[in-house]
This record gives structure tokens, sequence and C-alpha cells, in this order.
């Protein structure tokens, strides 16, 4: 091929027309400027959710749960009072009790020299040592009634092969039936506390005893016979 041949082959070439792009292959801006404006949005979005499961996370790991018990790992300056037997509402006897609940839990053999029964079955069983309280069994049954408490910490013990929660310092308590807070039952808790579960139902053990001696209590709780 000589070399005036190639020239005008060149020119041939740069005249031809150039195809253009298929449709299918061509990428407007506009298509690249809402691709970026949907990534933006799904970070944004991605982000509210994780901040969101973040907060529920740290809610949640702040809050323990036992039954009809509700425990908030929270320190919180309380005006509430130690709860007195004046305060309590519905004093009965143990026969009396026994022929209106159907389940009822007691500890061991000694008789409580105090019952209490309070609307929708809630139970309170007080022994005394003298004219004090020596300590009390609140039996709380399931859906209606459920109690609230804020307490610096909590210690998880075992009893009798299962989870129980132990609060050795004063804290405030809430007791609530059908969603309303029963105002003689929001008081200070001055002594000590083990609540653990019983069928349907939860059982707290409220005393000035040690962790010891209460989960010696707790192991001689024993159900009662009732007329119904």
């Amino acid at each position: 091929m000589t070399e005036l041949s190639e020239q005008k082959i060149i020119a041939m070439a740069t005249q031809l027309p150039y195809p253009s792009v298929p449709k299918a292959r061509q990428k407007p801006q506009h298509l690249y400027r809402d691709w970026l404006v949907r990534a933006a949005l799904l970070v944004v979005v991605m982000g509210i959710g994780l901040m969101s499961v973040a907060d529920i996370r740290a809610r949640v790991l702040d809050m323990l749960q036992i039954g009809a018990v509700r425990i908030y790992i929270e320190t919180l300056e309380y005006d509430a009072s130690p709860l007195t037997l004046d305060d309590l509402q519905g004093e009965t006897t143990l026969t009396e009790a026994q022929a209106v609940l159907d389940t009822l839990y007691t500890v061991g053999n000694r008789q409580p020299d105090r019952v209490f029964v309070q609307e929708d079955n809630l139970s309170i069983f007080i022994w005394l040592d003298g004219q004090a309280i020596d300590y009390a069994l609140y039996q709380i049954p399931q859906p209606n009634w459920f109690a609230v408490k804020s307490a610096a910490s909590v210690e998880v013990v075992e009893l009798n092969n299962r989870q129980a929660y132990w609060i050795n310092h004063p804290h405030p308590v809430t007791f609530i039936n059908q969603d309303t807070a029963q105002t003689h039952l929001v008081y200070l808790v001055t002594g000590n506390v083990l609540i653990w579960n019983e069928g349907r139902h939860s059982l707290r053990l409220e005393t000035g005893k040690t962790l010891e001696e209460s989960l010696a209590l707790a192991q001689i709780v024993q159900l009662l016979e009732t007329s119904r």
C-alpha cells in the first residue's frame, strides 16, 4: 500500500459518521442525580433506624422485669414515705382470704399476724416482731396487677433453681392495678426485697433480713389450701 493511499483512507475515515450510543446504554445526568438522592435518603433512614435501635436497647438494658414486677435501674430522688400498717387497706382474716382467693401462698407453718386483700386479689401477709414488721409477703396476680420500682442496682440470685431478684437498699415502689396507680401503695421501701415467680403470681418478700435469711424464708413458702 502506498503512502498516498493511506492518507486517503484516513481522510475518508474521519468523514464517516460515528455511530450513536444505543439508548439502553445511555446514562443521562438526571438518572445519576436520582440515584444519589436515593442513596443519601437510604443512609439517613439507616442512621435514624440505628439510633432508634440504640435508644431502645439502652432503655431495655436499664430495665429488668420478672413477672408482674418491673425494675428500672436508676437513682431517683424520692419523696415517698415508708409504708405503715395504717396505710394498708382491705384487712381481713386468713380464713376469709382462703375463702375468696383461689391461690394463696404463706411462709412456712407460722400464720401471718395481719392479712390484707386488695381489689383483684392482691394479697399482703404481715409477720410482726413485737409491734414492728418482721417481714411481709406480697402475692401479685397477673395480669391485673404489677409493681414498678426504681433501684440503683439489682442482684440476680438463684432460688430453687430459678432466677430471682434481690434489692438491698432503699427504693420507691408503686403498685398499679388496671393501669391505675394505687395511692395507698406508693411508698419508700426501707428494707430489703426478694422477688420471684410462682405460677401465675409474682411473690415479693419485703424484710430487713439478709439475703441468706430471705432465701431461707422463700424456700419454705408454700401454697395454702383454699375454699375455692
